[in-house]
């Protein structure tokens, strides 16, 4: 039992006694406060140091709401000095808010002023679309397509992408700047700097009209029979040749010569330095060598004229002259600038004089290149070969090729692992003026494509990106929805292609053409076009899309024929194009809609009316001209008006039911549904037959 000590007056002590345990009577419940002083808690006591340095015992302090909690033992000094304490701390609370939000005020002034006079910049990478560029500048986008407008940027919308340049116009007129910080391209494919620039061979291109001889010229030139291999007797490739000659080497461009391949002839154009323009003796001027006129003026390259088939009986050289001076060619004879040679490719007659002329008219021009650093080429064709995979052949340009070097080419990139030139022979360099075909591109590649060489994959690998993301960010989708365009989809009928061909510019070709044929009604979708062989994932993607899988100057692997007769999916293969031209055509005429035409089969001439025992009428009739069937579709006629069109429910001559009555014989006839016959009446007979339409 514990024990309490006793104490008097005096504070002596005196004595002890014993203290009772307390008893627990009961609960009462005390609210907790959350928010107190800090180090205290709500109805402890704390010790600590008071305002004034002191050390205080069993005494509470206030809580942050400044009510106080428990201040039994508290003295006046001790709360005026917390209270005190509470107001300083508030005082410069206040102050540092007060501060803190004129600093703010300050910083946003300062900035509203920087943007108006030295920040209104639009930061483009490359390019950007019409809203980007309005929204970064605080405009609306119809103001801006407006200002565009007016500028000369005609056919700009909201989702239309400028270029930097453009984009630096039209901020312009707004008050701001365009910042390009695109990825520079140039700074990687930098390709020849001071490097001595030495002559080259000329790229000379032959053009002209399909069979005037530009081949087999070409043959007799390189002692080849390439002529003799094509498909139809027609070019329909562009093929590169390098022919040395005494004077000098010639690279030659062999473009097709079919009216499918202006294209491919417009190329061959902006590769070259001449032109040998190509016409036959016999024949003359035709519309596709008056189009390769047209190319090589734009192209701004001079003309050589070579005046084929001379040895043959027709040849009319004058006449073809006058023909080609209606067209701005003129000869160097007549005070022109186009040399005029007459030749036959078949004899050999007029060749060398040809080559004298083009070797003299590349050495006026001067052609020179650099042929050191890294090397700059186009693409004439691209194709995969089988053993070699993605493979392209262009003209060195300028700078030598090597194998190992890492190449460029449009969207697409490689190492170069063979060069083989025009015989098919490895080489290990190239220099300008020189075709050559490369192997190692991951992909195939376009036809006018600039190959670049790089200095190593990291670089190759950031242009490729670059060039992919414009083209993606490039296809922007229309907004504007043509009513009448999706009408006439409704209304007309689409005959699905998947094509394949051997050579991207073939394929091209190829595929503008059929895009391009007219029948009313039907229109050609090509759903895809790729380089090979039909495969078997062509015919699934075929069946996906119920296409037709056209082949150009290519074949159908066993597998993919079967795919193909187990999916039910059509496979045609041609190796000329105007064979695979007419076949679309009839495809896409056999999906029109039958016309319906009237066929007369006879005449029937009304003579005597009878009235049957059932109410019906029988008219007792003469065939006059052709015959009547039971089944033909009838027209009754009186005084050349047409007064019903039905059938016949009966027809019967000698009492007896037939089904065909001929010119002469007289029948009775029942017309179904129709009591009003009367004597003089014409029954003309006839019937409802398809045809297919026909387009001239």
């Amino acid at each position: 039992m514990p024990r309490q000590v006793v104490r008097n007056e005096d504070g002596v002590i005196v004595g002890t006694t014993r203290r009772s345990e307390p008893k627990i009577l009961g609960f009462i419940k005390v609210p907790v406060r959350n928010k107190t002083a800090v180090g205290t808690r709500a109805g402890k006591t704390t010790r600590g140091r008071t305002a004034r340095g002191k050390t205080t015992r069993g005494k509470t302090t206030r809580g942050k709401t400044g009510r106080r909690i428990v201040a039994a033992t508290a003295g006046r000094a001790t709360l005026r000095n917390e209270r005190e304490a509470r107001l300083r701390f508030a005082n410069r609370r206040n102050a540092m808010r007060s501060n803190k939000q004129r600093r703010s005020r300050r910083t946003r002034a300062n900035t509203a002023v920087e943007m108006r006079e030295e920040h209104r910049v639009v930061k483009v990478n490359g390019a950007i679309r019409v809203g980007d560029l309005a929204h970064a500048m605080s405009e609306t986008a119809g103001e801006v397509v407006r200002k565009g407008w007016t500028l000369g940027l005609e056919a700009l919308r909201p989702l239309s992408l400028l270029e930097a340049q453009d984009a630096r116009t039209l901020a312009a007129a707004f008050g701001w700047r365009v910042c390009d910080v695109g990825f520079d391209e140039e700074s990687l494919t930098l390709r020849i700097g001071n490097a001595p620039r030495l002559p080259r061979a000329p790229v000379v291109t032959v053009m002209g009209h399909v069979d005037h001889g530009k081949t087999s010229l070409l043959d007799k030139i390189r002692n080849a029979t390439v002529a003799v291999g094509e498909a139809g007797g027609i070019t329909q490739h562009i093929g590169a040749y390098r022919v040395a000659l005494p004077a000098g080497d010639i690279v030659f461009l062999d473009t097709p010569g079919h009216e499918a391949f202006e294209s491919m002839r417009a190329r061959g154009a902006q590769v070259t330095d001449i032109v040998v323009l190509v016409v036959a003796a016999d024949d003359g001027v035709m519309p596709t060598t008056i189009e390769a006129i047209k190319h090589a003026r734009d192209a701004g390259v001079p003309i050589v004229v070579a005046l084929n088939k001379m040895d043959k009986p027709g040849a009319a050289r004058q006449r073809v002259v006058q023909e080609l001076m209606a067209h701005g060619v003129v000869d160097e004879a007549l005070g022109g600038d186009s040399p005029v040679c007459p030749i036959s490719a078949k004899t050999g007659e007029g060749i060398d004089a040809l080559l004298e002329t083009v070797l003299v008219r590349a050495e006026q021009m001067q052609l020179q290149a650099p042929r050191q650093g890294r090397a700059h080429g186009v693409v004439i064709e691209g194709r995969i070969r089988k053993g070699y995979g993605p493979t392209c052949t262009l003209i060195v340009a300028d700078g030598t090729l090597k194998v190992g070097d890492i190449m460029v080419v449009g969207e697409t990139w490689g190492r170069v692992r063979l060069l083989l030139d025009d015989s098919g022979t490895a080489i290990e360099t190239a220099g300008p003026s020189t075709p050559v075909t490369v192997v190692g591109l991951q992909a195939p590649v376009g036809v006018g494509e600039h190959a670049v060489v790089v200095q190593h994959d990291a670089a190759a690998r950031r242009i490729t990106e670059h060039r992919c993301a414009r083209t993606r960010q490039a296809m922007t989708p229309s907004n504007v929805v043509d009513i009448e365009a999706f009408r006439r989809r409704r209304s007309t009928k689409v005959l699905a292609v998947l094509l394949k061909g051997d050579v991207t510019g073939s394929l091209e070709a190829v595929r503008g053409v059929l895009e391009s044929l007219v029948v009313p009604g039907v229109e050609v979708q090509v759903v895809d076009a790729r380089l090979g062989p039909v495969s078997d994932g062509d015919i699934r993607m075929a069946a996906a899309a119920g296409a037709l899988v056209l082949g150009f100057n290519v074949k159908s692997g066993r597998r993919a024929m079967d795919a193909a007769r187990r999916d039910g999916v059509t496979v045609e293969t041609r190796q000329v194009i105007y064979e695979l031209v007419d076949l679309v055509r009839e495809q896409m005429i056999g999906m029109l809609d039958p016309v319906i035409h009237e066929k007369a089969l006879g005449t029937l001439e009304v003579r005597r009316l009878f009235r049957l025992s059932n109410g019906s009428i029988v008219a007792g009739c003469r065939v006059t001209e052709g015959a009547v069937t039971l089944a033909a579709q009838i027209r009754v006629t009186r005084d050349g008006t047409v007064v019903h069109e039905g059938s016949l429910q009966s027809l019967r001559t000698h009492k007896e039911a037939a089904t065909r009555v001929g010119q002469g014989y007289e029948c009775g006839v029942i017309v179904r549904d129709f009591d009003g016959l009367a004597d003089g009446d014409r029954i003309e007979a006839y019937e409802l037959v398809e045809v297919m339409p026909e387009l001239g």
